[in-house]
């Protein structure tokens, strides 16, 4: 789709990434109770949090857009030790299956090369496994029963 821009979030933009990200986490991640939900939104991604970590340079957003409204992003960690961790990657309902999720993370391993990392580090569910090895990571290990109860499996990839 040749409509769809890509770019770094500002900060001005977080109030309206906040209210996708809310849409995302109560859409996209069903996984997780309604309570865990609203922990995410409330406390540990909330917006006056996601506003600091990106002015301090701790988190960076890319955001994907359409007609100038948000409808994908991934949220990740800057460079510790050379390796980013990603946080969250979501693409709205509407705009999946057309490319958006694997150039964000085009986006995201440039940003790494360019800023000197050396890997991409990512937590999923099984069932985004395959789709993340598509794309050149290696499944690395399962953590049963990880955070707020869920299985989640550790990927990487190295550039």
């Amino acid at each position: 789709m040749s409509d769809i821009t890509y770019h770094l979030a500002t900060i001005d933009e977080v109030p309206e990434f906040h209210k996708f990200f809310a849409y995302t986490i109560n859409e996209l991640f069903g996984d997780y109770s309604k309570e865990t939900q609203e922990y995410f939104l409330s406390k540990d991604y909330d917006e006056w949090w996601m506003i600091k970590s990106i002015k301090e340079g701790s988190k960076i957003l890319y955001l994907a857009k359409v007609n100038n409204s948000i409808v994908g992003y991934i949220f990740f960690g800057k460079i510790y030790g050379g390796v980013s961790m990603a946080s969250w990657i979501a693409v709205s309902p509407d705009y999946q299956k057309k490319g958006i999720a694997t150039e964000l993370l085009n986006l995201w391993e440039q940003w790494v090369i360019n800023n000197k990392g050396h890997a991409l580090q990512i937590w999923t569910q099984d069932k985004n496994i395959e789709y993340y090895q598509k794309r050149g990571f290696t499944h690395s290990g399962q953590f049963p029963s990880a955070w707020f109860g869920l299985t989640t499996n550790l990927l990487y990839k190295t550039l």
